[in-house]
């Protein structure tokens, strides 16, 4: 979309073109904005018991690792390998919540990348044209509507969220830690 936002620099003031590929991406930024719409619906619950699933599975494993009746055990193979599997999954579910937050962040970011580009395109065309309008119209509903994911419309699925995750779970294993160690 971004792409096709920039060729309206090209076209001259008064050209059928630009409105109508301006008209283009009105529908499908609100397409695009709809499908986000519905896959916040249908994965925000999911999506958010999945990093709190995440977070608790890392530090059950940090429990086992440092609790003192394993240690005491004296080493049987069969509880280790249980142990190098779980924390091995775990470490998967947690770059796996990453790489999701990451993505969800790139489609936010690239509608931020669209509002401001209208905002440059707009200052670039001649006043009370066509196109000007059009861009108006675009602006207007991308600055009203961002398209962003939720998890279960607590909190907007930004790369802030993977800081929040990983203190998250630095914190309840500070906690274990302090537990196991008494």
């Amino acid at each position: 979309m971004n792409e096709l936002v920039k060729t309206i620099k090209t076209f001259s003031v008064v050209n059928s073109d630009a409105e109508n590929i301006l008209k283009k991406i009105v529908a499908v930024y609100t397409e695009t904005d709809k499908a986000v719409d519905a896959f916040n619906d249908i994965f925000g619950w999911p999506m958010l018991f999945y990093f709190a699933e995440s977070i608790v599975h890392l530090v059950y494993c940090v429990a086992l690792l440092t609790e003192r009746r394993f240690k005491s055990e004296g080493g049987n193979v069969i509880t280790e390998n249980i142990i190098i599997m779980s924390v091995t999954k775990a470490v998967l579910e947690e770059l796996g919540a990453i790489i999701l937050i990451a993505c969800c962040d790139s489609v936010t970011q690239e509608s931020d990348k669209l509002l401001s580009l209208c905002y440059k395109i707009e200052d670039d065309l001649p006043p009370f044209s066509m196109e000007r309008e059009e861009i108006q119209k675009l602006r207007e509903r991308i600055g009203n509507k961002r398209v962003s994911f939720k998890a279960a419309e607590f909190f907007e699925i930004r790369r802030p969220t993977i800081l929040a995750l990983l203190a998250t779970t630095t914190t309840y294993t500070i906690v274990i830690l302090q537990f196991n160690f008494m």
